[in-house]
């Protein structure tokens, strides 16, 4: 079973491309600009015609081999160098693991306020050195089990923060929100772990919301097809990728978050359509 089960690849040009000018493969314009490097691909791919094709390889069901219930409400998942999956179950505030072929092999945690206890399973991430790290949303804590599953210790985050993007074996490169009735700020930033802010990318856009007073209370809205920053990680390189969202580009940072390559083509913008 492939590591990247489950996971939706976007494939954007890198390289060289193709265009029909004179009939001569068109190269990508790379130069240097205060230190950034710039990569402008051509709007042609070198290889129009080919494709990605992804082929269902295994089906994690509800039930076990012995018909008993594993899955209630799967959320956020990883996999680790044995192509075990660990799946975030919201339903009952608890992680299943699960080996390459499909087979249930054991639950990490449970729900609850106490040591190895979850409130809210929010991302899922596994450090190099083979520890589970989990960031559990509503009591803002960060915990640390073994690869066997058994509890380790855990810290209390100062701040909200979300998904994380990188990490090593004493920090993480993760999201902070800011939430309020205006527009939600969006941050990335290292941490380690103790808590401590040791880096900030900076701040990036976030999903466009509307705030409507409902009674004595209020509720956001999301605006249907606002841009909004986009992250990945490289962990083997430690590399941070941001996609703005509205335009065609890719930012690339280093471990210290210094930008230091821009990836674009052209584009037309193609226009959106909302249908009741």
């Amino acid at each position: 079973m492939k590591r990247n089960i489950g996971v939706v690849i976007v494939c954007l040009t890198l390289g060289f491309c193709l265009a029909a000018c004179k009939g001569k493969v068109q190269k990508a314009k790379v130069e240097t600009i205060d230190g950034v490097t710039y990569v402008h691909n051509p709007a042609t791919p070198l290889h129009p015609t080919k494709v990605v094709i992804f082929e269902e390889e295994l089906i994690y069901k509800e039930k076990d081999e012995s018909g008993e219930i594993r899955l209630f409400k799967p959320g956020r998942f990883t996999v680790d160098a044995e192509d075990n999956i660990y799946i975030g179950d919201d339903s009952d505030s608890a992680i299943k693991v699960f080996d390459s072929q499909g087979k249930y092999l054991r639950t990490i945690g449970r729900e609850g306020q106490g040591p190895g206890e979850f409130t809210d399973i929010g991302d899922i991430f596994l450090l190099p050195n083979g520890r589970l790290l989990v960031i559990d949303f509503q009591t803002r804590r960060t915990l640390f089990f073994s690869p066997e599953g058994q509890f380790l210790s855990s810290f209390q985050l100062k701040k909200d923060f979300e998904r994380i993007y990188l990490a090593t074996d004493s920090s993480c490169t993760l999201e902070e929100g800011i939430y309020g009735e205006n527009k939600p700020e969006r941050w990335i930033k290292t941490i380690n772990f103790s808590g401590e802010e040791l880096l900030s990318f900076g701040q990036f856009s976030y999903p466009e919301f509307k705030t409507i007073r409902m009674g004595g209370g209020m509720a956001r809205l999301a605006v249907p097809w606002s841009p909004a920053s986009a992250f990945g990680g490289d962990r083997t390189r430690q590399w941070l990728y941001h996609c703005p969202g509205d335009i065609y580009l890719i930012e690339v940072y280093d471990q210290q978050g210094k930008l230091f390559r821009k990836i674009d083509r052209p584009y037309e913008r193609v226009p959106v359509t909302l249908r009741r």
